[in-house]
């Protein structure tokens, strides 16, 4: 496959891991509970790992899906992985000053730019409407909807002026978490385990299922009409399991004894089951709570959005890593390792430890969590640092479905 835009994508995943150390830096003090983190702090923490992460790492990798798009598309390319690498610091910034007027101004070029992703992702179109591709782009749509809640939130503090919904911010981030990283996961999963081609209707209606279930979550949480909640549990559940029927098989036969992309995928996709089965267990709580999260373990959902956060698209961001930077050599060999085992084992001890509310727990596998992406941030940025000696232009990386590897 094509890798028109290496440049970009490179740009992207390097802004990425550099910021992603402000995540670990501030999860590791919370986790610990060493002091009490201020609202500013947790919510650079929270923006820092879903914008300066998830998001770059995600555009970055869609550049890459899409660059079958051709030339034509290279300025538009250009300008939005540039545009991005500096105007999201420049909003977590924002959030670390605590000035509200800082994260209004700052919140509206990265919402455009985001638009700005989407329209480079339908131009593309051309490249064809696989499952993985379609799944990218109504991921970022949805993201569109999720963050433009949130920049109007941003707007309505600073202005000091209620105009939204009261439940603007848990519609902000259901459309990001429940629709946005779900979609964009199980598609970008499904891309680098089976590759563009599949044009089937199984996997079309499996997208559409999760876009219209994040969207009514949405919804619902937005405007307070539990229906739509409701009707969120059969459309995922559904999606799932189609999910699970088609790439199943190629799941269980991933290498994972072998450092490389293959495990990182299939790992991924056990823990966007956890997510989604605990989203649905605090769902169905906050049904019958009728709203008052005072009766409800709110630590079902803290670990649900650990789930997805690390289970799913930090194993998916550093498979893809691995494979953009497979031609070159390795700088730690025994890295990889450190990142999949470590920081899987000690996922599933703090998840359980969240559910359990077992807060010395807590503090026993944050280390581990920590440690192992601080290793897989330090080796990847060293593997980004250099061109291949062979590559004096752009790259052209040729994928082979795990399925045919001998």
């Amino acid at each position: 496959m094509d890798q028109t835009f290496s440049r970009e994508t490179r740009l992207l995943f390097r802004v990425a891991l550099a910021i992603f150390t402000v995540t670990v830096a501030i999860g590791i003090f919370n986790g610990f509970h060493f002091i009490q983190l201020s609202r500013a702090v947790i919510l650079t923490h929270v923006h820092a790992g879903t914008l300066g992460w998830i998001t770059l790492v995600a555009t970055g990798a869609a550049l890459w899906l899409y660059s079958e798009g051709g030339d034509r598309l290279r300025s538009h390319a250009r300008r939005v992985a540039i545009s991005m690498a500096v105007a999201v610091p420049l909003y977590i910034a924002a959030f670390l000053s605590g000035n509200l007027l800082a994260r209004a101004i700052f919140g509206v070029p990265v919402l455009l730019l985001i638009l700005g992703v989407a329209i480079f992702l339908w131009r593309g179109r051309n490249a064809g409407l696989s499952v993985p591709r379609l799944g990218v782009l109504l991921a970022f749509v949805t993201l569109i909807v999720g963050s433009t809640l949130g920049v109007l939130v941003q707007i309505e503090l600073a202005a000091n002026n209620t105009f939204l919904p009261n439940g603007a911010i848990g519609g902000h981030a259901s459309a990001q978490v429940g629709g946005y990283l779900v979609l964009f996961a199980l598609s970008a999963i499904e891309w680098r385990l089976r590759g563009t081609d599949d044009y089937g209707w199984a996997g079309r209606i499996q997208v559409l299922l999760l876009f219209i279930g994040g969207l009514l979550l949405a919804v619902g949480v937005l405007l307070n009409i539990q229906p739509l909640l409701g009707s969120f549990i059969p459309l995922d559940l559904v999606a799932l399991g189609i999910f699970l029927a088609r790439l199943g098989p190629i799941i269980i036969r991933a290498r994972w004894t072998e450092a490389g992309g293959s495990r990182l995928y299939a790992i991924a996709a056990p823990w966007a089951v956890v997510n989604i089965v605990l989203t649905i267990w605090f769902l169905v709580l906050f049904i019958g709570a009728k709203g008052d999260f005072s009766r409800i373990n709110t630590g079902i959902l803290t670990a649900a959005d650990h789930a997805i956060f690390l289970g799913v698209m930090t194993n998916m961001a550093f498979g893809l890593m691995h494979d953009f930077v497979a031609d070159r050599p390795q700088i730690w060999p025994w890295a990889e390792n450190v990142i999949f085992w470590v920081l899987n084992i000690a996922l599933a001890g703090f998840v359980v430890s969240l559910i359990s509310q077992a807060q010395w727990a807590e503090k026993l596998f944050t280390p581990f969590q920590g440690a192992a992406i601080l290793v897989g941030i330090v080796a990847f940025s060293l593997r980004l640092r250099t061109t291949p000696d062979s590559l004096t232009g752009d790259r052209h990386l040729r994928f082979v479905p795990p399925a045919a590897m001998p």
